[in-house]
């Protein structure tokens, strides 16, 4: 597998470690705690990226299988199209400075959010899956295969710019999650 894919399943794996670490650390009943009216709490933040992973994940196994068969070879480098590099860059950027809200379907605040076990078992659960999909690319023309984003599906970008943000979208909820937990008071 490429390099860049390794990272990409590097980041997945890391960003699950983390929650992990974040979940044991965290008593159960902080799991619910916003730490101020109108912001997450680190079980909303963890269902937010569930919902995410759940629309991301048939449309990734769709343009995967579309990608078996396009008659080109993988190239030496991936390259992000604009908007993906556009999107990586507003993700890494400090949330203070590159806050956005999410649409209705991936709002955790309209439905009631799982117990904390049932949230981290999901969470793995599409992990596993998100990096089969990673490792299924190898060999595929990943930059010049498109997936529609599940946030607005006007917007389309590439399926290696898309497998680059998820684990990056994943590290900034994760780290919400985690100041959520201190602001909650639960460190």
């Amino acid at each position: 597998m490429a390099e860049q894919l390794d990272r990409i399943v590097a980041e997945l794996r890391s960003a699950q470690e983390r929650l992990h670490r974040l979940a044991q650390a965290l008593p159960e009943e902080a799991w619910r705690r916003r730490p101020a009216p109108g912001h997450w709490s680190a079980a909303e933040c963890v269902e937010h990226l569930n919902r995410t992973a759940d629309a991301f994940i048939p449309l990734l196994h769709e343009v995967l299988e579309l990608g078996r068969h396009v008659p080109a070879e993988a190239p030496r480098r991936f390259r992000r199209d604009a908007l993906g590099w556009l999107l990586a860059a507003i993700m890494s950027a400090p949330s203070s400075l590159a806050h956005t809200r999410t649409t209705a379907p991936f709002d955790p605040s309209s439905a009631p959010i799982a117990e904390p076990a049932e949230l981290l078992r999901r969470f793995d659960e599409r992990q596993q899956e998100l990096i089969a999909c990673v490792e299924a690319g190898a060999g595929l023309p990943l930059d010049r295969l498109r997936v529609h984003s599940p946030f607005d599906p006007r917007i389309r970008y590439s399926l290696y710019s898309a497998l680059v943000l998820l684990p990056r979208h994943q590290a900034r909820h994760i780290a919400q999650a985690e100041r959520a937990a201190v602001r909650a008071g639960a460190s």
